[in-house]
């Protein structure tokens, strides 16, 4: 069910473009949040959320899946023994943030990137599940598009 009904209507270039624009905000706020944390003034993290929600379909569920850890598909295995062959009800995926101020700029941010309750280890993180910022971005850039997205999505 994911690839013929989710994952089929696009096309390689089209997930990545999509899911590009989904993370445009979550990740300017990660790098926010890298940029500013043990600055001196407050004031320069109180303008970044402490928490941002979006809904979505299985149908973005699963391409996101399919584009951050593709070799989770064709059925997800997550978690050790949770195998799915479809996206469950509900489903979700989610970035924790956490922050030592003490650690050097690049490694003050830790990002656990969740589904549905389980961590989704890149193997760019050579700490497991927890990703030091640089690792984390050096994944996504790796993975979403790099370039003029609105030309692109012209």
């Amino acid at each position: 069910m994911l690839n013929s009904i989710l994952l089929e209507p696009f096309n390689d270039k089209a997930r990545q473009l999509m899911i590009t624009r989904h993370f445009l905000k979550p990740l300017a706020d990660i790098k926010g949040y890298n940029d500013n944390i043990g600055s001196s003034d407050p004031k320069d993290l109180r303008d970044l959320p402490s928490y941002r929600l979006y809904s979505a379909h299985d149908t973005n569920i699963a391409n996101i899946l399919k584009l951050i850890k593709p070799d989770l598909m064709p059925k997800l295995k997550i978690g050790g023994d949770k195998v799915y062959d479809y996206i469950p009800y509900a489903a979700n995926i989610y970035f924790e943030v956490y922050s030592d101020q003490f650690e050097e700029h690049g490694k003050k941010l830790r990002i656990k990137t969740m589904y549905n309750g389980d961590a989704i280890i890149f193997d760019e993180c050579l700490d497991g599940e927890y990703c030091y910022y640089d690792e984390f971005m050096a994944h996504m850039d790796s993975v979403l598009y790099q370039g003029d997205l609105q030309a692109a999505c012209d």
